[in-house]
């Protein structure tokens, strides 16, 4: 599957005011990834890749992600449907992947003609909206949504493992508490 998208740092005045467009929103819901690499560095740029057990919404997937453009806005995208959180961790471990990094957010989402719009609250970035396209053969402009409901976006933003190791590095008790819950889960499951 390939995936298009962008996403948006915003400010909480326009995450609020986008949530309250008069758009058929999806309830709120915690969404939980943790990123794996061979070697436990998951910055994109230096791996080419990542692979993430991710848990949405009672749902458990293992997906592969590789971008496919320099501007990390096209993917290629591999997902797995699996039914056991713990096992599939203790596989991924078992295989040789290292846990890097956990983006956890709650999340709401709605479709908006060829888009899928989500709104993501992080605890240690911030607010973001992210624009994905449904059907790269229709419509593929990114600024439909800025122009149509007249909100100005900025420019587009990394991947949230990129934003979220900036973070890290810059920021030594979100360090601390990533390592902490990576290992957490770690231990518990070997």
């Amino acid at each position: 599957m390939i995936e298009i998208e962008k996403r948006f740092k915003l400010t909480e005045y326009q995450f609020d005011k986008i949530k309250h467009l008069p758009l058929e929103w999806s309830v709120p819901y915690q969404l939980t990834d943790i990123v794996f690499s061979t070697t436990g560095n998951v910055d994109i740029d230096i791996v080419g890749w990542i692979v993430r057990l991710r848990e949405k919404k009672g749902n458990i997937t293992i997906d592969y992600k590789s971008p496919l453009n320099k501007e990390l806005t096209k993917w290629e995208e591999i997902i797995i449907q699996v039914n056991d959180f713990t096992k599939a961790m203790k596989f991924l471990l078992k295989i040789g992947l290292s846990a890097g990094l956990v983006l956890d957010r709650i999340r709401t989402d709605c479709i908006w003609g060829n888009f899928k719009l989500i709104l993501d609250d992080f605890k240690f970035i911030g607010y973001f909206l992210e624009i994905e396209i449904a059907d790269p053969n229709k419509d593929t402009n990114f600024n439909l949504f800025s122009t149509h409901f007249d909100i100005e976006l900025g420019d587009s933003q990394p991947p949230y493992g990129k934003i979220m190791l900036k973070e890290m590095e810059n920021n030594a008790s979100v360090y601390n508490e990533i390592i902490k819950y990576i290992k957490l889960k770690c231990e518990v499951i070997i």
